[in-house]
């Protein structure tokens, strides 16, 4: 399900399991930002390993000035 960010949100978070996927709220978060987390997961830059994060300046479609996605681990 879709989860919509707080009016004025400064930032928008997710959480990301790793080697699993984009799924639930990550994918449409994703969908919405033009694919950004899957790009930075395909180059390397996060596999969403427990404890790790990734700051992402808001694309267009984004509510808030950043996607924060946050690595949950397996």
């Amino acid at each position: 399900e879709f989860v919509g960010a707080v009016a004025g949100a400064a930032a928008v978070a997710v959480l990301v399991h790793q080697d699993a996927g984009l799924a639930g709220p990550a994918a449409a978060w994703d969908k919405a930002a033009g694919g950004a987390l899957t790009r930075a997961i395909g180059g390397g830059r996060f596999t969403g390993a427990k404890g790790q994060s990734l700051v992402l300046p808001a694309p267009a479609g984004v509510e808030g000035s950043h996607l924060v996605a946050i690595g949950a681990g397996k």
